[in-house]
């Protein structure tokens, strides 16, 4: 699911704003305890702290620079209507039209 949605938003941003996308690898890396953590507040209803994806976040993005991300899910497992919704929703459309020297997604 994850390649096909990377290959649906690559497209997307390359049909609709000529833009290429760089995926990064670590930023990926260091977003998955918060998406662990968010997933555990839903579930639960109890935050996990998040201190430390904030300073790692910090320490990533280089100065001058800002980070744009959101969590999200689906009641489905097909990428076609995922990345329909993301254009959808103004939030995850501007990170997705995204333009930059330096943008990299995860």
């Amino acid at each position: 699911i994850e390649t096909e949605l990377r290959t649906l938003i690559q497209r997307r941003r390359l049909e609709d704003h000529g833009l290429l996308t760089v995926w990064d690898p670590e930023l990926s890396y260091m977003l998955s305890p918060a998406l662990v953590a968010y997933e555990h507040t839903k579930l639960t209803g109890q935050a996990l702290g998040n201190d430390d994806f904030a300073d790692a976040i910090k320490r990533h993005v280089p100065k001058g620079h800002c980070f744009k991300g959101f969590p999200t899910c689906f009641p489905h497992l097909q990428p076609t209507r995922m990345i329909t919704a993301l254009l959808r929703a103004e939030l995850s459309a501007d990170v997705i039209a995204t333009a930059g020297d330096h943008v990299r997604h995860a």
